[in-house]
This record gives C-alpha cells, structure tokens and sequence, in this order.
C-alpha cells in the first residue's frame, strides 16, 4: 500500500504533467485569426479542466462525499462541452458565447427589475458593470 508521501510525490507529478500537457497542446495549436471564437473557447474549456483537476488533485480535503462529486460534475460537465465543441468548432463555439451572453443578458434584466422594485447603488453598479461587459463582447459572426 502506497504511503502518503508516495501519494503526495505522485500527485505532484500529476499535476506537473497536466500542466506541460496543456501548454504542448497550448503551443502547438495552429491559432486561425479569422476564427479566434473557436481558440478562446477550446482554450478556455481545456484550461478550466486543468485548473480544476490540478485545485482537486493539490486539495486532499476536497476529497470528501460532499466536495468531491460537486467538482467531478464540473469536470464532467466541462469534459462535454468540449466534446460538444469540437463536433463543429466554429459553429459550436459561435453557439457557446452566444448562450453565455445569453445568460448575462437575462441577469441584466433581473437585475434592472430588481432596482425598479427596490433600488439600490450597488446594484445599479452592478448592472452597469454587466451591460459594460455585454457591450464590450463585439462578437458579430
């Protein structure tokens, strides 16, 4: 049976290689400019996996029945999208950002209901900080 500084010394070996990993596949990725949609979601998608599974792996307090499935539904949930994605990479990523703006969008107008109902300056900075960052995605595929 492994002793628990085997285990840390394997972990950490681990997680050194999922890092090498990513930037091989990182820097030998042909970066297509008329398409950098397909570059910032694949990329995005890839390096969220390795952060999380690097925080699980670097984090044995994590390792419990409350913590752990929480962050291997993230893992799963993120290792689908991906697959998802590179079915059709343009198309699927143009679809991503579109449902996460999507998602911003209809926070806005929760939020901009809220302040009618119950104003408040935090919340007005909040809404103003949303629709700046909406309006500074410029995607127009």
């Amino acid at each position: 049976m492994a002793t628990k500084v085997e285990i840390k010394k394997l972990l950490e070996k681990y997680i050194l290689w999922l890092g090498e990993d990513l930037e091989m596949r990182w820097n030998s990725w042909v970066n297509d400019l008329e398409n950098t949609e397909i570059y910032e979601v694949i990329g995005g998608l890839m390096s969220r996996q390795v952060s999380i599974a690097n925080e699980f792996a670097s984090n044995s307090n994590l390792w419990n029945p409350n913590i752990a499935p929480i962050l291997m539904r993230s893992l799963i949930d993120n290792y689908i999208n991906f697959s998802w994605i590179t079915r059709d990479p343009l198309e699927r990523s143009q679809k991503y950002i579109y449902f996460g703006l999507g998602q911003d969008k209809l926070q806005l107008e929760h939020r901009k209901s809220l302040q009618n109902t119950n104003p408040s300056e935090e919340n007005r900075m909040i809404i103003d900080a949303i629709e700046s960052w909406i309006n500074s995605q410029n995607y127009d595929f």
